[in-house]
C-alpha cells in the first residue's frame, strides 16, 4: 500500500502546526498582559474606600418588608401593590459619599449594584425617591469639594427570584455592593440586621 502523505507534506503540516501554535501563544500572552485577570478587593462594612475620587462607606444595612416600607416612608398601599412589592424584601443600605477631590464629583447610583451569589440588583428608583426626599437627582449624587452626603440606597429582593427553599434563608445570605468591576472589583461587604 502506498503512503498517501509524503514525507515533505508531513514536515510542511508539522511546520504549519508549530507556527499556528506559536502565533496563538504570542497572542494569548499579549492579551493577558494587556488585560490581566480581575482582582477582588473586599471592604468591610463601616470602612471607607475611594472610588473615582469619592469616598464611599457602607455604614449599615437592614431589611424592610412591604408593610415596614409603608409605615416608615409613608408609601401608600396602592403603590406597594402597583409595584408588586407584596412578596418582596427591601435591602436598605445607608451609604456615606465624601468628595475627596478639589473638583465637583458625581457618583451614579446605577454603578452601585447589590449582589448575593448569582442574584444582583440595582437601586430601586421609586423607593430611592421615597427614602431620600432631600435628593435633587434620583440617579446620582453631586458633591462639591469636601462635601459629604449620606443616602439610603434601596434594593428590592423579590421572592420570584429565588426558589422557596432559598427564600426562607434570604436574610442570612451574604450581601455586598459592587462599586467597580475591572481591573479591581471593589466589593463593599454588608451585614444586614
Amino acid at each position: 500500500m502506498k503512503n498517501i502523505i509524503s514525507r515533505k507534506q508531513k514536515i510542511a503540516i508539522a511546520c504549519i502546526a508549530v507556527l499556528v501554535l506559536a502565533v496563538w501563544a504570542i497572542l494569548f500572552y499579549r492579551i493577558n498582559a494587556e488585560y490581566p485577570a480581575r482582582k477582588d478587593h473586599f471592604i468591610e462594612q463601616g470602612k471607607t474606600e475611594t472610588v473615582n475620587d469619592v469616598g464611599i462607606t457602607a455604614q449599615k444595612a437592614w431589611f424592610l418588608t412591604s408593610g415596614e416600607l409603608m409605615s416608615h416612608y409613608d408609601i401608600p398601599e396602592k403603590q406597594i401593590k402597583d409595584m408588586n412589592l407584596g412578596n418582596c424584601l427591601t435591602l436598605m443600605v445607608q451609604v456615606k459619599f465624601t468628595n475627596r477631590s478639589s473638583k465637583t464629583q458625581q457618583t451614579e447610583f446605577i454603578h452601585l449594584v447589590a449582589q448575593s451569589g448569582a442574584w444582583a440588583q440595582g437601586t430601586d428608583p421609586f423607593l430611592l425617591r421615597q427614602t431620600n426626599k432631600d435628593l435633587d437627582d434620583y440617579d446620582h449624587v453631586t458633591l462639591k469639594s469636601g462635601e459629604e452626603k449620606t443616602i439610603t440606597l434601596p434594593y428590592t429582593i423579590s421572592s420570584a427570584q429565588f426558589p422557596a427553599s432559598e427564600w426562607s434563608k434570604i436574610r442570612t445570605r451574604q450581601y455586598e455592593i459592587l462599586a467597580t468591576l475591572y481591573p479591581v472589583a471593589q466589593r463593599f461587604q454588608l451585614s444586614p440586621s
